[in-house]
């Protein structure tokens, strides 16, 4: 929370303090007073599809109700179609080259991918056994190496397939010099460099930050620590719209890449 003590000037105020932590994206917010007189914040999540359908329903039902009902069905939608993958399977989730499983492991649900030390030879990825069409895609990542002795940097794949020992597909980008870039990995490069406006003022560029990759139709949105870093619409008919979700290790340095808390809700 961040009440405005006066003209521009802000403090943060921590969640332990104000009560209030709230995660994902907000639609909206309101307060709601109770039969009992009690007073409420109700917050409703962004789920468009999910609040139309509602108010269609229910557009005569009193205020109270209509938030209500709103919050129940958004968590019910994540709860049935939200497949958790913080403990990952490696024999479910495993490396493009059979060779390159000794790069990832996971320890106390995190999954890591190089150890910092050891020099990178040439790209490796983890994929998914199952495809994705219509997804979010949400984690907490770290990456971490010495820049000085090459190239340190990640991406998380999505709607690619795996041909001639090579992922082929669309990375959200993740490193110094490529922070939010959306590339078509092994296709056709970069489509869209990440906007970094508004992200350096609160990226750590080597501890935790969050990263969503939302795809619907032809859309594809990116946020890092909940700030949109690009957007980018496929107009080739021909590209896939569905294909494997994967995390990458980058080659030409010492690159350590770790994931937590990744979920994949299908949308």
């Amino acid at each position: 929370m961040l009440p405005n003590k006066s003209k521009n000037i802000f403090k943060a105020v921590p969640n332990s303090k104000s009560g209030i932590q709230i995660e994902g994206l907000v639609n909206s917010m309101d307060w709601i007073t109770s039969a009992d007189g009690s007073t409420n914040l109700v917050v409703a999540k962004n789920i468009e599809r999910v609040k139309n359908e509602i108010k269609h329903q229910f557009m005569k039902i009193n205020k109270q109700l209509f938030y209500s009902v709103i919050l129940l069905t958004t968590f019910l939608s994540y709860a049935q179609k939200s497949e958790t993958t913080d403990q990952v399977d490696l024999k479910k989730w495993k490396a493009v080259k059979a060779e390159n499983q000794r790069h990832w492991s996971v320890v106390d649900d995190v999954v890591i991918g190089g150890d910092g030390v050891e020099n990178i030879p040439w790209n490796t990825y983890l994929y998914s056994d199952k495809e994705y069409e219509n997804f979010e895609f949400r984690c907490l990542f770290r990456i971490t190496g010495d820049h000085s002795k090459g190239l340190i940097n990640s991406g998380i794949q999505y709607r690619s397939i795996i041909k001639d020992n090579k992922i082929i597909g669309y990375q959200a980008d993740i490193g110094k010099g490529y922070w939010g870039d959306i590339y078509d990995e092994h296709r056709r490069g970069k489509l869209v460099g990440g906007e970094l406006g508004t992200l350096k003022h609160i990226l750590d560029e080597e501890g935790w930050n969050s990263y969503i990759v939302r795809c619907i139709g032809n859309k594809h949105v990116t946020y890092i620590n909940g700030v949109k870093t690009a957007e980018y619409t496929e107009k080739d008919p021909n590209i896939p719209s569905k294909g494997v979700i994967g995390i990458q290790l980058h080659s030409g340095g010492n690159a350590k890449v770790e994931f937590k808390h990744i979920t994949i809700t299908e949308l």
